[in-house]
């Protein structure tokens, strides 16, 4: 079910990798459906991921600005 739902967004995908490819921007090494199914899972791990209590944003740090080194 779950691949039938992400069908028109993996057939997007790879239809965005063929035109990269063709345009030398990514790699073509690897078919576009290999990697539109690698990028399917990695989305698919990060969302499952994300729903799980281990997962939580950094804590927020403020930097103090830098003194400058240089002599004036």
């Amino acid at each position: 079910m779950v691949r039938a739902t992400l069908a028109p967004a993996r057939e997007e995908a790879i239809a965005a990798i063929r035109r990269g490819q063709h345009r030398g921007v990514f790699a073509d090494h690897v078919p576009a459906p290999v990697l539109a199914q690698a990028l399917e899972a990695l989305m698919l791990a990060l969302a499952e991921e994300n729903t799980t209590p281990t997962w939580a944003d950094p804590p927020v740090r403020l930097r103090r600005p830098r003194s400058s080194s240089l002599p004036a």
